[in-house]
């Protein structure tokens, strides 16, 4: 809206491989920064769960890979990550990559 643009793309433009999240909540002990944890992640509520890594790189944010690109990640979704089917950890997405 600042700009008074559109962008058009191509599907594949819609990728994200990671997303970085904050207003973060931890339902286990907070990992060290920056030490991986093997989850799976959900970035809205009725999606499958996807293999990825999630790591604290902050006092309030965290950062999901994962291990393959992921349709329509955007700023203002919950990512929820899971280890089985315990949920351990989940912010809400501030931006994608």
């Amino acid at each position: 809206p600042q700009s008074n643009t559109i962008t058009v793309g191509d599907r594949d433009d819609l990728l994200a491989s990671s997303c970085t999240a904050t207003d973060t909540n931890w339902l286990i002990d907070e990992p060290v920064d920056g030490t991986p944890i093997r989850c799976e992640a959900k970035i809205r509520y009725n999606a499958e769960p996807v293999a990825a890594v999630v790591s604290r790189t902050g006092d309030d944010e965290l950062r999901v890979r994962f291990d393959e690109p992921q349709p329509a990640v955007a700023p203002g979704q919950a990512v929820v990550c899971y280890v089985d089917d315990t949920v351990i950890c989940g912010g809400w997405i501030a931006s994608a990559t």
